[in-house]
């Protein structure tokens, strides 16, 4: 169970990192036009 949730929170913590690298680039492309 604790090993579970261990997985859990970690896929999580990358999930968020994804969702900051892609509002980023997102940010970059804009500020270029």
């Amino acid at each position: 169970m604790a090993k579970q949730f261990k997985n859990i929170s970690l896929s999580d913590s990358t999930v968020k990192r994804r969702i900051d690298e892609l509002a980023d680039d997102i940010k970059q492309q804009v500020l270029e036009k």
